[in-house]
């Protein structure tokens, strides 16, 4: 009787298959090391500097990311092949001992052949177990590096927004700076402000402008100025007084409106409450009303005194002036 031979199904190519995924999966492992390596240097020592530790940070977990996502397709693909090879294997064996048992009668080769085949499959079998063993404590290791690297992404986004949180309040504290060392401007909305309107009803008013002799103190005099030949008034500038005059004591800081003692009671109280109105619009602190009769307050022949002395600690922009220019002529 012919004795038909073992059908031994070549898994070469798949061998080969599952070395060249094997090699993917060390060279993954490999990237997931030096994700992890850099992280713990950028956690624990100053090997990239403060300035840039964040960035490594977030390098190396990008980096520890990419070998988790060539590692795991690595170890898909190679239990998949091992799963081919285990099962081409299984269906030699069964068929050597099919062959096995039809040569039984006929000598005992083909029963020496069928042990061969039952020890080479024993052992790979031993070393497929072991290889899967490996391969379930690697899983567990990278499950644990992904916890641990999302952890560590956490702290940086945590840190990241503490830095743009602190970014956020020294800005605002810049701009509460800015707003305390603005100039003091005067402003309207375009000619048909009521301000204006207000003002113009005083026009030909004849008003001597003075002030203390400083630089903000000149930009603001020249704003009034501004505003109140607009309105049709007759400013007359004079030479700005020196701060350390004894006759400017009682106007060291703020405006002081003084109108003449020869103004009509109803005049002055309509021209000095129209100037009160547009410095509160404007967000002018510290405006008051001076004394004629004060020695230090030379009136003349003028029907208002506008004095313009340093600028309030308490002065801040108003929305009317931060941003905002005067309309051009």
């Amino acid at each position: 009787m012919l004795i038909p031979a073992p059908r031994i199904t070549d898994i070469s190519g798949l061998q080969s298959s599952l070395a060249l995924w094997e090699h993917a999966d060390y060279a993954a492992t490999i990237v997931v090391f030096l994700g992890v390596l850099g992280e713990t240097l950028a956690e624990f020592t100053n090997a990239f500097g403060k300035s840039r530790k964040a960035t490594a940070t977030k390098i190396s977990t990008f980096v520890l990311l990419l070998g988790l996502l060539g590692e795991v397709p690595a170890l898909i693909r190679s239990a998949a092949l091992t799963d081919r090879i285990m099962e081409a294997l299984r269906n030699d064996v069964a068929a050597a001992y099919n062959s096995a048992g039809i040569a039984i009668a006929e000598g005992g080769t083909a029963n020496e052949r069928a042990q061969q085949l039952q020890a080479e499959n024993l052992k790979l079998n031993i070393q497929l177990e072991n290889e899967r063993k490996a391969r379930l404590k690697l899983a567990a290791d990278t499950q644990r590096e992904v916890g641990l690297a999302n952890a560590r992404a956490a702290e940086a986004n945590k840190a990241a927004a503490e830095l743009n949180r602190d970014a956020e309040e020294l800005k605002a504290k810049n701009l509460a700076l800015e707003k305390a060392m603005a100039p003091r401007v005067l402003g309207i909305h375009g000619y048909d402000d009521p301000n204006l309107k207000a003002l113009k009803q005083f026009a030909g008013t004849k008003v001597e402008l003075a002030g203390i002799d400083d630089g903000e103190v000149l930009q603001a005099e020249g704003s009034i100025r501004w505003l109140l030949e607009l309105a049709g008034w007759k400013v007359t500038v004079t030479v700005p007084v020196d701060p350390f005059s004894p006759t400017v004591k009682d106007f060291q800081h703020g405006v002081t409106l003084i109108p003449s003692k020869n103004n009509d009671s109803f005049l002055s109280a309509g021209m000095l409450g129209a100037l009160m109105t547009v410095f509160s619009a404007n967000g002018w602190k510290d405006v008051a009303l001076g004394d004629a009769s004060n020695p230090n307050t030379p009136v003349g022949d003028f029907q208002l005194v506008i004095f313009v002395g340093l600028r309030p600690p308490a002065y801040e922009l108003s929305p009317l002036t931060a941003g905002s220019a005067a309309p051009s002529r």
